[in-house]
């Protein structure tokens, strides 16, 4: 396993604008992109996540809660196919990826940020 530390790289105004570049789908877009690339079906995910598969269903539709805190138990090739999918839609770029779980941290609490903003 990779111990290196990843690093979330952006230019001050990409960071300005995270906001903007921010939409729940591309959130439902990474998430299925990992599944598809850690060969996970969602019911599977969801029971690795201790949520009921519908809830995942209703989730990624749009109808309920992505819980976040629950990703590190799909492991780590889902971690870091979602990190680097979701980063690549705000437009920022992942360095030396690794799945550690710091690194999917440091990402939430960018979205925390994000959706504060927008409140």
């Amino acid at each position: 396993m990779n111990t290196s530390q990843s690093r979330i790289e952006a230019e001050p105004e990409q960071l300005n604008s995270l906001a903007s570049g921010f939409t729940v789908r591309s959130l439902h877009a990474a998430f299925r992109h990992a599944l598809s690339d850690a060969d996970l079906s969602e019911k599977a995910a969801a029971y690795q996540m201790g949520v009921d598969p519908s809830q995942l269903s209703r989730a990624l539709h749009g109808d309920g809660h992505l819980y976040l805190d629950a990703l590190p138990a799909l492991g780590p090739r889902f971690q870091r196919t979602f990190l680097e999918s979701w980063a690549e839609a705000l437009g920022l770029r992942v360095i030396s990826a690794d799945s550690r779980r710091e690194n999917l941290k440091a990402l939430c609490e960018v979205l925390a940020e994000v959706l504060a903003s927008e409140r």
